[in-house]
This record gives C-alpha cells, sequence and structure tokens, in this order.
C-alpha cells in the first residue's frame, strides 16, 4: 500500500527540493527586491527634502524677523553708574544724552516708643495717628502690653507697621510707614489714654524718638555739582516721565552727582536677528552642499543630487539677499555695505563692527535696507514652503506617493511568490509521492517472488 506523501524534502527521491524551491523563489524575487532598493534611494531622499524645507523655513522665518519694522524701534539705555542710578528704556523714548544727579533717596518715617523695663503693664488706650499726606486717624486697642499695641496698630492697616525691639536697655516700639515720602511721614501717634506711658510720658508731653522722616527721592536734571537744572522729586525711588519713555530708579547717593544717562537705537537684538538669519543660510547651504553633490571617491550621488528645484530654491534666495534697493542713500544699497557678504566659500558672513558703524551713522537707512530685502526674501521663502502648493509640498508629496505605489507592487509580488512557492512545493510534494510509491509497490514484487522461491524448494 502506498505511503502517504510527506513534507520532508527527498525523503523518498532523494533531492533536497526545499533548497531547490528556496533558490528559485529567491530569483523569482530579483525584481522585487529592485523595487525595495529603489524604495529604499527614495526614502533617503524623502528624508533629505524633508530636512532642507526645516532649513529653508528656519531661512524664511529668520527673514520675516528682520522685516518687521518694530524690530528697529527697540531702545536702549545706559548708565554710568547703574549702582547709583539704573534706567530702564521702551521704544517710545528718544535717543539722547542727560546728565543727572542723585540729590535724595526716598524714605519712610519711624518712631521709637521710650524704653521699658518690661513689655506688659503699659498705657496707651485707643491710638491716634497722623501722617503727613492723611487725615487723623483713631485706631481700636485695648491692649496693656507692647506686643499687644503692636498688633493692634498692625491690624488696623492704616499706613504704619509696628514691632517690638530690644535696644539693649529695654523694649521700644517702633512705628514705621509703610510708604515712603514726604505723604507717608508720621507727623504724631499717640495713646488716647491721658495717662499714656507708651508715647508720652503719663502728663501728655510727647516722649516718642523720631528715627527717620518721610521723605521724598529728588534727582537734578541738568546743571552741574548739585547746581542749575531741574530738580525733581518722587515719593519713590522710581521716576517716570522725567525723561519721556525712561523710567530711572535712584539707588545711592554715593558718585551720584553729574551721571550720564545715554539712550539709543538697540543694535544688539537687530544684529542677533541678521545673525540668526545668515546662519540659517549657511545652514541650508552645507546641507544642500553635502547632499547634493557626487562623492567620485565613492563614486556615488547625493540624495539631492538630481533635485535641480532645491538648488533653484537656494540660489533664488541668495539673489534676494544680495539684491540691491533703489532710492537708498549711498553705502546702504545692498547688504554686503552693511557687513553681510558673500565669503569665498559661498557662505554668507555677517561684520558686526561694519553694521554698528552703519546703523550709528545712519539708523533709518539700515532699517529701510534690511526690511526691504528680508521682505522679499520672506515673501519668495514663504511661496516655496507653502505647506499645500509649495515646491517643497509637492516634491514631498511625490515622493510619497511614489513610496507608496512601490510598496503596493512590492506586496502583490509577494503574494504572488507565495502562491508561486505553494504551487512548487505540491509539485514536489507529488513527485515524493509518486517516488514513494513506486518504491513500495517494487518491494512488494520483490517480497512476493521471494517467497515463491522459497515455497517451491
Amino acid at each position: 500500500m502506498p505511503t502517504a506523501p510527506t513534507s520532508i524534502s527527498g525523503l523518498a527521491s532523494g533531492i533536497d527540493w526545499k533548497s531547490i524551491i528556496d533558490s528559485l523563489i529567491t530569483a523569482d524575487r530579483a525584481s522585487q527586491n529592485v523595487l525595495k532598493n529603489k524604495n529604499s534611494v527614495l526614502s533617503s531622499k524623502l528624508s533629505a527634502v524633508q530636512a532642507l524645507n526645516t532649513r529653508i523655513l528656519a531661512l524664511r522665518d529668520a527673514n520675516d524677523e528682520l522685516r518687521q519694522s518694530t524690530l528697529f524701534s527697540t531702545k536702549s539705555v545706559t548708565s554710568s553708574n547703574a549702582d547709583a542710578l539704573a534706567a530702564t528704556t521702551d521704544e517710545t523714548s528718544v535717543p539722547g544724552t542727560h546728565n543727572i544727579s542723585v540729590e535724595n533717596l526716598a524714605s519712610t518715617g519711624q518712631v521709637a516708643s521710650a524704653s521699658k523695663t518690661d513689655k506688659t503693664g503699659v498705657t496707651a488706650g485707643n491710638i491716634t495717628l497722623k501722617l503727613n499726606g492723611s487725615a487723623e486717624v483713631t485706631i481700636t486697642n485695648t491692649a496693656t502690653d507692647l506686643d499687644g499695641i503692636a498688633t493692634s496698630i498692625n491690624g488696623a492697616n492704616a499706613g504704619v507697621t509696628a514691632s517690638v525691639i530690644n535696644d539693649g536697655t529695654g523694649y521700644r516700639l517702633m512705628v514705621r510707614s509703610t510708604a515712603t515720602g514726604a505723604q507717608a511721614d508720621i507727623q504724631y501717634i499717640r495713646g488716647a489714654d491721658p495717662a499714656d506711658n507708651v508715647f508720652q510720658n503719663g502728663a501728655g508731653v510727647d516722649a516718642s524718638l523720631r528715627i527717620t522722616t518721610g521723605a521724598d527721592a529728588a534727582i537734578r536734571l541738568g546743571g552741574s555739582n548739585g547746581v542749575g537744572g531741574l530738580v525733581v522729586s518722587s515719593a519713590t525711588n522710581t521716576f517716570t516721565g522725567a525723561i519721556p519713555g525712561v523710567t530711572l530708579t535712584v539707588k545711592s547717593k554715593t558718585n551720584a552727582q553729574d551721571l550720564t544717562i545715554t539712550v539709543g537705537q538697540d543694535t544688539s537684538g537687530i544684529k542677533a536677528k541678521v545673525q540668526t538669519m545668515v546662519d540659517a543660510y549657511n545652514s541650508a547651504f552645507d546641507y544642500l552642499k553635502a547632499n547634493g553633490s557626487y562623492d567620485s571617491v565613492a563614486k556615488r550621488s547625493g540624495p539631492l543630487f538630481t533635485q535641480s528645484s532645491m538648488r533653484r530654491v537656494l540660489n533664488d534666495a541668495l539673489t534676494n539677499l544680495t539684491a540691491s534697493v533703489g532710492g537708498q542713500a549711498t553705502g546702504y544699497a545692498n547688504l554686503a555695505e552693511v557687513g553681510v557678504k558673500i565669503g569665498n566659500d559661498s557662505r554668507l558672513t555677517f561684520d558686526t563692527a561694519a553694521f554698528d558703524t552703519k546703523i550709528k551713522a545712519d539708523p533709518t537707512s539700515v532699517k529701510t535696507l534690511v526690511t526691504s530685502v528680508a521682505g522679499t526674501a520672506y515673501t519668495a521663502l514663504n511661496t516655496v514652503t507653502e505647506p499645500t502648493n509649495g515646491i517643497f509640498a509637492g516634491e514631498i508629496t511625490s515622493i510619497n506617493n511614489t513610496i507608496t505605489d512601490i510598496n503596493k507592487r512590492i506586496s502583490a509580488m509577494e503574494a504572488q511568490l507565495v502562491i508561486r512557492k505553494d504551487r512548487y512545493q505540491a509539485q514536489f510534494l507529488r513527485m515524493e509521492s509518486t517516488i514513494s510509491s513506486l518504491k513500495n509497490q517494487g518491494n512488494q514484487l520483490g517480497f512476493d517472488t521471494a517467497n515463491k522461491g522459497t515455497q517451491s524448494t
């Protein structure tokens, strides 16, 4: 009886037909491998196009920053002695130099009660307080100890704070105005009880000690050595409006005469934006050069070697950045004349010292030049990087579609190879089955013959 077909390669035939099938499928897969290799090349190209697009977007954004006229409105301010007089500014300030002296710093009013050997056993009753710029107020108090009176004063929110100190010989109640300036000076503070022995001597005579007097801060605009000019005061150490767009803060009277406050254009921010644009262009240029050239040693081209449209984008950007602007003053027609030039390696360079000289001499011409050039470059770059219809979007979509189509073809081929392999295996299994059957028949015939010979003997 024939044996069942077997899937063990060559069991009946002695032929390693599984290896034969693998070789046949490998040969059949050659065209599929070609497509896979093509997809690998396309994937590298896709990554390179996307990476270059990112760099071009950075260049676009850098030009977008430079084309904003507000960039040139930012001002800077410096003080010849910031430890004595600090200054900040906004865009409304006007460039210029101002001579200022610090005449006085703002202070709070502060008084102290007579010294007591004990915190307790004091008399005050309700407390009457009068600040220089306010009406008299009455602070409710029933405490008969210094800590309790301090609590009553602090809870009244009357423009002063109180605390108890030890002066080394006894305890004192310290009262201090919460604000600075002459308006916050303490004119008087006393208890309503005739026997008040905290702020008075129990006989109605003021016994409190004035520690400091509330005073306004004062600065002298102009003048010299404390003479002449205009004295301006402020209840705080901060002055706004003395110089339009500038906030002044007095800090010390030490070395504070005849100081210089200088307001100018903030060129550091502008230079930083120009440098960012230069760096963005060079980054895109370097990437395209590295990935768009042919390596004669390795005999291999970069993934962007055939992307002429990508090269054209960068060439157009350089053309826009180096173009001249009509109607400009002599020496301000193009970026090269203010410090942005093409180096020997075709990369951009930025001479900040030359830019400083130009913008100091004619800030308006520099502003017009930079915003005009950057505006033109931005418009062109914004078109090519547009996420729907731009050159990069079109190229990325095209590559992705091609990769998708090839993947579909590879999948279809793989399905056919599975069918083909199954067919090869089925054919060899039938062969094995046939050979096995023939061998079984031969063995049976030989057995019968041998049995007959034995019986006749």
